[in-house]
């Protein structure tokens, strides 16, 4: 089991991986090292550690969060999702088409 300090760093880790990411700064590796973190609080039972996250100030922070609690969280994730719909971004784009493919029930990995 990981401790508390832990934790704090994984999801510090995530946010910052993802406004990365988001930016196209070494998307491939960003996105790895996102996707490990997710899995250690998957294992760890501590996912929704992340729920604050969809409250973050950042677009791209907001969408991982969703996508990583979808099952968890459905309606919340829903929502964040939709609220991105509204931003003329990237990560409004990316979140409408992410948002159909939950709906299509074609999602099966966790991110």
């Amino acid at each position: 089991m990981v401790g508390l300090h832990s934790v704090i760093c994984m999801i510090d880790k995530i946010v910052k991986c993802a406004l990365l990411h988001s930016k196209g700064v070494n998307p491939n590796k960003n996105y790895d090292a996102m996707r490990k973190m997710v899995y250690k609080l998957s294992e760890e039972g501590r996912l929704m550690d992340l729920s604050p996250l969809l409250q973050h100030e950042e677009p791209a922070v907001r969408l991982i969060a969703a996508l990583c609690l979808r099952n968890m969280m459905p309606q919340e994730a829903e929502h964040t999702m939709k609220e991105l719909f509204q931003i003329p971004t990237m990560v409004g784009f990316n979140a409408k088409h992410t948002y159909k493919e939950w709906k299509a029930g074609n999602l099966t990995r966790l991110i």
